[in-house]
């Protein structure tokens, strides 16, 4: 899926900010559902939706491929919704949707109801509220395997570290990869993995926005 793979991109670029006059607004970049808008309300909480820039969705499907037929994919911290819309778009085999709030959940059934995608296949879409470790877990009991994980969890959280850079829990997100699995990672910092579990394939830096794509090193 993704090509040259042991290049690792570094572009750094003033800060991006989503070009929508209206923040609450994401325009879908590719694929079959190109152009078509959804939107995101305001969740009532300490953590606001931060969703990935135009540019930077360009960039890490750039380095998946245009193309996601027959690839499975999982949306961990999903917010916005907008990367497994972007999947859907590009004809994801199935994606897997988890946020933790209900109103984000919510928000992203109306919009699967906008852009008609509530009649798909009934194992093509499925969506989770559970916490993201629970998930990878029942997920892992289950044998599942993924093709693409997406990781996007809000800033300042110490996510990251619970849920990719710590020994035990990189072991359960490797019970759910093959060994090209492409885990793509958005934070507010380079993700360093000192327990080299993990090879980082592709990395840009975009103002705030530190993207990743890692594969495993050791998987079932």
């Amino acid at each position: 899926m993704i090509s040259n793979k042991n290049s690792v991109e570094n572009s750094s670029k003033n800060s991006i900010k989503n070009s929508n006059k209206n923040n609450n607004r994401l325009r879908i970049i590719g694929g079959d559902l190109r152009g078509r808008i959804i939107k995101f309300a305001d969740v009532k909480s300490n953590i606001a939706l931060r969703p990935t820039p135009d540019r930077v969705r360009e960039t890490l499907f750039n380095w998946l491929g245009q193309n996601l037929d027959n690839c499975k994919c999982l949306d961990l911290f999903a917010g916005s919704g907008v990367l497994s819309f972007e999947s859907l778009s590009r004809h994801a085999a199935q994606v897997i949707i988890n946020d933790n709030n209900k109103t984000i959940i919510k928000n992203i059934q109306q919009n699967l109801q906008l852009l008609n995608l509530v009649n798909i296949e009934s194992n093509k879409v499925e969506i989770y509220n559970l916490d993201a470790l629970l998930l990878l877990k029942i997920l892992g009991k289950q044998s599942k395997i993924f093709d693409v994980i997406f990781i996007d969890p809000p800033y300042n959280k110490n996510i990251i570290q619970q849920i990719f850079l710590q020994n035990t829990t990189a072991k359960i997100l490797s019970k759910i990869c093959h060994k090209n699995t492409h885990i793509y990672i958005e934070a507010e910092q380079k993700i360093i993995d000192e327990n080299n579990s993990f090879e980082l394939v592709k990395y840009l830096k975009a103002g705030e926005v530190h993207s990743h794509v890692f594969i495993p090193k050791n998987c079932n």
